[in-house]
């Protein structure tokens, strides 16, 4: 995808946190697309599973922060998926 920044008011921006393009949502720290970012991070639609950079829609399973391990479905944090046991 090459190196993408976030602007505002036509000017690169140091913001970080989620972003949206006609391509997805995206990790962006400090303006740019953070390519290297896997992990769990939020936006206003909830928390959200990140794999290079970019949102994993496609994830149904265990995805981890620096808070801990979480299960997705759909790429967002099931947060009622809690009490699940993958022995059951």
């Amino acid at each position: 995808y090459g190196d993408w920044h976030y602007y505002e008011d036509g000017e690169v921006s140091d913001y970080t946190g989620m972003a949206v393009n006609e391509y997805g949502w995206w990790y962006v720290r400090n303006g740019q697309v953070d390519y290297s970012y896997t992990g769990i991070a939020p936006n206003e639609y909830g928390w959200w599973a990140v794999r290079n950079g970019a949102v994993d829609f496609q994830l149904n399973g265990i995805a981890s922060n620096e808070s801990g391990d979480w299960y997705c479905r759909g790429g967002q944090v099931d947060f009622g998926a809690a009490d699940i046991s993958p022995f059951e």
